[in-house]
């Protein structure tokens, strides 16, 4: 440790390469919608709706989003499309061409 700095004055490399990522979002078969990379989640006037930490306290570095409707946690996942048996092949459809 250098003289002077504390270790909370650095950042470890697994938060610096995760703020480098490029967001990505994967849809899971039935399931919720897999965000990885830096992004914000704002409500529709703007303000930031705090991510969930892990369950370890430590913050998350993948949000799981619901997509079925039922999450009583919205936007988040929490589980509800397992318990009403969500399709997920009845709610996507391919984009429409430009």
């Amino acid at each position: 440790m250098m003289a002077g700095r504390s270790q909370a004055g650095f950042k470890s490399s697994a938060v610096l390469s995760f703020a480098r990522m490029t967001p990505t979002i994967t849809p899971k078969v039935n399931g919720p919608l897999l965000v990885q990379g830096p992004v914000r989640i704002t409500a529709p006037d703007g303000t930031e709706i705090p991510v969930p930490p892990r369950k370890d306290g430590t913050p998350a570095q993948v949000i799981v989003l619901c997509r079925c409707g039922a999450s009583a946690t919205k936007p988040f996942c929490d589980g509800s499309h397992q318990r009403i048996g969500f399709d997920s092949s009845a709610a996507s459809s391919p984009a429409p061409r430009p």
